[in-house]
């Protein structure tokens, strides 16, 4: 009898752990991979049907994106269609949100962002591209930075100084080529970085759950 209540509470414990580590997880803070805008050119009305975005490197600790989204310059809301994907610099495309015009999604400091259905790890060292697409004559602002005017990137990430772009009628697609000196300051996202307490309870309740076994 004492050895099965003994594992009952271990049980219990476990659970209120692995809840503590959910509700740490639930109010981690999403922060955005682009801080502040830069001081550019706010440019309107791109090159017809292309898409405009950046390099990016993680560092030393995997981040989990949870959103994608576009800067919003003006009032809330876009005024034409936009796509914003995050791709792997190879070309595949991990994640996609797609805007119509208004405001069909929430606002963050001069973004506009959509969650993820299914949210994704990039994993240390690694790098990605960030791009979203802007029909011909938009007029959904984004900024052009050189490399005095470049915007902020979150400290969990490092931009290499290379904007990426489509050759122009490309549409929606993986930005292939680069542009050194120059950032495009139109899509961004939001993510989470584990904290060291929320690996701590991790392991404490895996450890607590191998115990009741």
């Amino acid at each position: 009898m004492k050895t099965n209540h003994h594992h009952i509470r271990l049980t219990q414990l476990a659970v209120i752990v692995l809840v503590l580590l959910a509700g740490t997880i639930a109010h981690a803070a999403n922060s955005p991979l682009i801080l502040t805008p830069g001081t550019g050119d706010l440019f309107y009305g791109t090159d017809p049907s292309v898409t405009l975005g950046n390099l990016f490197k993680v560092g030393a600790n995997s981040i989990t994106i949870t959103s994608l989204g576009l800067f919003d310059a003006g009032a809330p809301g876009l005024n034409q269609s936009h796509s914003v994907g995050l791709w792997t610099t190879s070309g595949a495309l991990l994640a996609r949100v797609d805007f119509s015009p208004g405001l069909n999604g929430f606002e963050n400091n001069g973004f506009i962002y959509q969650n993820l259905a299914s949210q994704v790890v990039l994993q240390p060292g690694t790098s990605y591209v960030l791009g979203a697409y802007y029909p011909t004559g938009s007029t959904d602002g984004l900024y052009v930075n050189d490399t005095i005017q470049y915007e902020t990137w979150a400290s969990s990430v490092t931009f290499n100084g290379s904007g990426r772009y489509t050759p122009i009628g490309a549409g929606f697609t993986f930005p292939n080529l680069t542009v050194g000196g120059l950032s495009y300051v139109g899509p961004n996202a939001l993510y989470v970085v584990p904290e060291p307490c929320t690996l701590l309870l991790l392991g404490l309740g895996a450890a607590m759950l191998r115990k009741t076994k």
